[in-house]
């Protein structure tokens, strides 16, 4: 691999950075699975992260796909967390809060998988 490389679009960084944002988001996804932490609902994501973060530097293809995919995978945690506030009795505060990041979140994904693709400016 060539550490020197860069994509002009997305990468400016150095190569290896790859692995140790991979690393990162591996140690994450293990610590998620500790039992009574909760964060097991952050699992997809970071799993998602981790798999980007280690094909990115083989394939190109790897990242816009990614990019594609991190948003409707955050609106799975969200809808989770709504769900936790709804059923747990969470308050009115949690379940706006969730609420509201739930439909932002369809609405980008909605955008970025079948509109933007469709804009002139996009192409």
């Amino acid at each position: 691999m060539d550490d020197k490389k860069t994509d002009k679009l997305m990468q400016t960084y150095p190569n290896w950075m790859n692995y140790v944002f991979a690393v990162f988001f591996i140690a994450i996804t293990v610590t998620a699975f500790v039992p009574e932490s909760g964060n097991w609902r952050w699992v997809p994501f970071t799993a998602l992260m981790s798999y980007i973060f280690i094909r990115k530097s083989k394939e190109q293809r790897v990242w816009e796909l990614g990019g594609k995919l991190v948003m409707p995978v955050i609106t799975f945690c969200f809808v989770v967390s709504f769900i936790e506030a709804t059923v747990g009795n969470g308050g009115t505060r949690d379940l706006w809060f969730y609420g509201v990041l739930t439909l932002l979140g369809i609405l980008t994904s909605i955008f970025d998988i079948y509109i933007k693709p469709g804009l002139k400016i996009y192409k």
